[in-house]
């Protein structure tokens, strides 16, 4: 009989998610993924200055900050000024030159990033709406308003749709809890969205990413970031990369919210709003909260984190510019990232329990 069970829980760990009935305290477990890992990335702008003109090159680049990451060692190239700007370091290039010269505006920064999880079973402690109005009316007024981009609110609380749909989600969970009305929230948005990059290279607002009921990891993260704000949640964005163990990086955005100060980091839990399920398949809805809300894996790592501010949307963009007096085709600007070292330190199960604990573990 021990060898019929062997079997069966052999073939099951290979499929992925799997109920076990026979533990009896765990509810689901998923297959081993990198939990901790050691890696430089690279990026930045290489800017080719072809001819003996005069020109002025303007680049902005943010730096991994130490939430979720241990930063080893940052370096550069070109000599950049370091300056914060909303709460997050960031290095900027102004160059003026006359002559023909290559640029590598880099940032190479060394790191070891961590999983991070909070429990399901954390909303026992959350805070109510109306306790949150009285202890942290401060971080209402910060993260609970619109934000704009300069030319369009891309985060849009008081757009009426967005309002009407939390109020819909929150009346039919019959709950005043931050953290239960942060999960449903990420529920719809789970059951009534899909991840989908668009061709106009820009950010869409959330009311229109709400009509087309699609969007790309910023279109979805703002949805959902203003769906919270609707209901009186602080919410904000987070911007950086995800790397994976092939080392393709590419550049990120999610969401955070805040529940109460002993929940998750000083308050804020980390949501994925991006990646694509079956709608109709409720195990996959349940397998996104389980693996997706209150979860930041080691893939992610953090550039800029939102402040709040009016700045911030424009603040969180890496971006490059210049002026040239002569020929415009005499300059040549080219974005990279690349992942120079990787090297895996642990690999562990998610397991979550029928309490809503959660927890990595190396063997099941």
């Amino acid at each position: 009989m021990k060898k019929l069970v062997l079997l069966i829980l052999t073939i099951a760990v290979m499929a992925g998610c799997v109920k076990i009935d026979f533990f009896n305290n765990i509810k689901v477990y998923y297959e081993k993924d990198v939990t901790t890992v050691m890696m430089t990335i690279n990026y930045g702008y290489v800017v080719n200055c072809m001819k003996n003109i005069k020109y002025n090159i303007f680049c902005t680049l943010g730096v991994p900050s130490s939430n979720y990451e241990n930063i080893l060692s940052v370096k550069w190239t070109d000599t950049p000024i370091q300056d914060i700007i909303s709460g997050n370091k960031i290095f900027k290039w102004n160059i003026s030159g006359s002559v023909a010269k290559k640029y590598n505006l880099t940032v190479k920064a060394s790191l070891i990033s961590t999983a991070f999880l909070v429990n399901l079973s954390d909303w026992k402690n959350a805070l109510t709406i109306e306790k949150l109005k009285l202890y942290h009316n401060d971080l209402i007024k910060q993260y609970c308003h619109n934000a704009s981009n300069g030319s369009a609110n891309l985060i849009e609380p008081y757009n009426p749709m967005i309002h009407d749909i939390a109020t819909m989600v929150k009346n039919q969970c019959k709950s005043n809890n931050t953290f239960i009305l942060a999960r449903e929230l990420f529920r719809w948005l789970k059951e009534n969205t899909v991840y989908k990059t668009h061709e106009s290279g820009g950010t869409q607002r959330a009311s229109f990413t709400l009509i087309q009921k699609s969007g790309d990891c910023d279109d979805l993260t703002f949805l959902y970031v203003s769906l919270c704000r609707a209901l009186g949640i602080p919410a904000r964005f987070i911007k950086g990369y995800m790397v994976d163990s092939s080392r393709n990086i590419i550049a990120h955005a999610w969401a955070e919210v805040f529940v109460d100060n002993d929940i998750g980091n000083n308050g804020w839990i980390p949501i994925e709003c991006a990646g694509n399920i079956s709608k109709k398949d409720k195990k996959s809805i349940e397998s996104e909260i389980n693996q997706h809300f209150g979860i930041e894996d080691a893939a992610h790592i953090r550039v800029y984190v939102d402040d709040g501010s009016r700045e911030s949307i424009n603040n969180s963009i890496s971006r490059i510019g210049y002026e040239i007096f002569g020929d415009e085709n005499s300059i040549n600007v080219q974005s990279f990232k690349i992942v120079t070292e990787y090297k895996t330190i642990d690999e562990d199960s998610l397991v979550v329990y029928k309490d809503g604990t959660r927890k990595f573990v190396k063997n099941i």
